[in-house]
């Protein structure tokens, strides 16, 4: 815990829990809603999920890689789920990152073929051979730190969901909430995460090959070359600036007594003919 960065969300959150209420903060700034990602893996002191759609090897999705991995190594429990098919695809890369640390688990959802990367062919097979299954995507999106602070809602880990797009960018909206909801956070990722088609790293075939390959001892991958170094510098600075937090996050929250986490399960396409999950769309409409 003592290499965890102090958090003034913490402190705050620890206020609220006394009263039984939540803290909630509107990240609709991209700038502010990176920060926020940043901070709290810093401030995490026992455990980090992230779930995502998108996980790109940007700028962006290679900063957040590169916290998750330094909160893995000073004894974080990091567990990494991101959907396959618009994911990393560089398998010596993941080869690398099945092997990483032991406090660091990455696996993927609903790996076309077994596979990490999908080619053009296995596209178009998976969409002529097994359409229902190949179009079982994960779209949840959650960071989940401690099983007390989430940021939920559109954005996934790429540049063009923050404001780093040069051609375009997404403008969307996340949440921040803290307080007891997270517990049905985790209840929502681990039922993803134990499902039969999320596959660790080290179980999907063409990543399996390159760890076979690299053998014992690998060779060190060429560095990334960064498109933004001035504007992640930025960002590294502001996730441990109490003035920027206060003043970005914290002046903003909310208290809301009641918390109610609603998310897709991992057989979504099948739920409405299985009588034991309830229909999503009919639980948001008696709401």
């Amino acid at each position: 815990d003592h290499c965890a960065l102090v958090s003034p969300l913490v402190a705050d959150a620890e206020r609220r829990a006394h009263g039984a209420a939540h803290g909630a903060i509107l990240l609709s700034d991209p700038e502010a809603a990176l920060v926020a990602r940043i901070h709290l893996i810093r401030a995490a002191r026992e455990s980090i999920e992230l779930q995502t759609f998108i996980f790109a090897d940007d700028d962006v999705g290679l900063l957040v890689l590169g916290e998750l991995l330094a909160a893995a190594r000073r004894g974080v429990r990091v567990r990494v789920l991101s959907d396959q098919l618009f994911s990393f695809d560089n398998r010596r890369f993941l080869a690398r990152l099945a092997q990483a640390h032991a406090n660091f688990d990455f696996r993927l959802y609903n790996p076309t073929f077994d596979e990490a990367r999908t080619a053009p062919l296995e596209f178009a097979a998976g969409i002529v051979c097994c359409f229902l299954r190949f179009n079982q995507r994960n779209h949840n999106k959650l960071l989940l730190v401690d099983q007390r602070f989430g940021i939920v809602g559109g954005r996934n880990i790429e540049e063009r969901y923050f404001d780093f797009g040069r051609e375009y960018n997404y403008y969307d909206r996340d949440l921040l909430v803290y307080g007891e909801v997270g517990v049905s956070m985790q209840a929502s990722f681990d039922a993803f995460w134990s499902h039969p088609r999320t596959l660790p790293l080290a179980r999907l075939k063409d990543v399996a090959r390159r760890i076979v390959e690299a053998g014992p001892d690998p060779k060190p991958m060429p560095a990334h070359e960064l498109n933004h170094a001035g504007r992640l510098t930025r960002i590294l600075q502001l996730a441990s600036d109490a003035d920027y937090l206060g003043r970005s996050l914290l002046d903003h929250a909310l208290t809301v007594a009641q918390v109610e986490y609603f998310s897709d399960p991992p057989d979504k396409p099948h739920v409405s003919e299985r009588a034991e999950h309830d229909d999503l769309t009919a639980l948001i409409a008696t709401v």
